[in-house]
């Protein structure tokens, strides 16, 4: 099930969010990115010869959380901040509400969801977290074998490096290699670990930056989640269409939906009357354009590109000071910005 980013529990959801991830990050396991996993890595040093990496991943964690246990752990968490109980208590009963009254429409029935959380809310990381935390607590850190043999132990929610059982996993382990996260980690024959990250030194070996480590910098790609944030398969949407609601003004206007259409020059006389027309218009390629400064100094141009590509590349090169072209040459010289380019 997929938690609606906007029902009736969405306040509940942020709320109870800002109060557990605080909390949650101070359990043992807890790995916050892959720049910190990185960072656990570098400083564990030499491993014995006999060291077997392992990775393991969580079976259906979010759909394998009974409400009651789920609650309980959370509880747990609490009480152990400098939390008072009449602040406790209120989390326990908002959690409580929106674990046992999570209602939902499918193909315009209703469903009450009886078990399990909403992978799509705000508090569903952290709460499986907190599960996680407390099965490592009551399962897996007491285990004589495990203090004996596990050198580390991290879970990123419910990828974890290393080991153990209780729920079930799936499992992959190597003696040499093996993927965590979105990184390769390897064991050098002397013991010591060593990440994968060869691909710009072997492409340019004479760049002597890239010899360097590197510095890692992630970006979220859309996922599943973005496109199920509503549970009910109702018909497919139109198109936004532009809507005025007085009659529509002739001239030139933004159309508010690019990043270029704040720099086109507001006319009322201009034969493109309407934002669905400039936005339109932006699109166009082979074309003569006119760049206006507020110097009054005009730039006649003309471009095989789409006139949104060529005007992006002009506030490119503005931004960027490269005084070898005429446009970025005299803005800076006159001590302009992109904000005052009007095409």
């Amino acid at each position: 099930m997929t938690g609606e980013t906007h029902c009736g529990f969405n306040q509940f959801y942020i709320y109870l969010e800002k109060v557990i991830t605080p909390l949650i990050q101070s359990s043992k396991s807890f790995i916050l990115d892959t720049g910190a996993f990185l960072r656990m890595l570098r400083d564990i040093g030499n491993t014995p010869p006999n060291a077997i990496l392992v990775t393991l991943d969580v079976k259906d964690l979010y759909t394998s959380i009974p409400h009651s246990e789920g609650i309980n752990s959370v509880h747990k968490l609490l009480a152990g901040s400098n939390m008072n109980n009449d602040q406790i208590s209120l989390c326990i009963e908002l959690l409580t509400v929106i674990q046992t009254m999570n209602f939902f429409m499918f193909q315009d029935n209703f469903y009450l969801q009886t078990r399990d959380t909403a992978m799509g809310s705000n508090v569903a990381p952290p709460y499986a977290n907190c599960y996680m935390a407390d099965f490592e607590e009551s399962s897996i850190y007491n285990n004589t074998l495990f203090r004996c043999n596990v050198l580390m132990w991290k879970r990123f929610i419910d990828d974890i490096f290393c080991i153990w059982g209780g729920i079930s996993f799936t499992m992959s382990h190597d003696n040499h290699r093996i993927s965590f996260l979105d990184t390769t980690i390897m064991l050098n024959p002397n013991g010591s670990i060593r990440r994968h990250c060869h691909l710009l030194s072997s492409a340019h070996p004479d760049i002597p930056e890239f010899k360097e480590p590197f510095l890692p910098c992630f970006k979220q790609a859309p996922n599943l989640k973005d496109s199920l944030v509503r549970a009910d398969l109702g018909p497919k949407k139109v198109p936004p269409h532009q809507r005025f609601l007085q009659n529509p003004r002739t001239g030139t206007f933004p159309c508010l939906h690019c990043t270029q259409c704040n720099n086109v020059q507001k006319s009322a006389t201009s034969t493109i009357h309407s934002p669905e027309r400039v936005s339109k218009f932006l699109n166009f390629s082979r074309v003569i354009y006119l760049i206006k400064c507020p110097c009054g100094l005009l730039y006649v141009g003309e471009t095989t590109q789409p006139i949104r590509d060529r005007i992006s590349k002009h506030k490119s090169t503005i931004r960027c000071k490269n005084l070898l072209l005429p446009i970025p040459f005299h803005f800076v010289h006159r001590g302009h910005n992109i904000t005052h380019l009007k095409f």
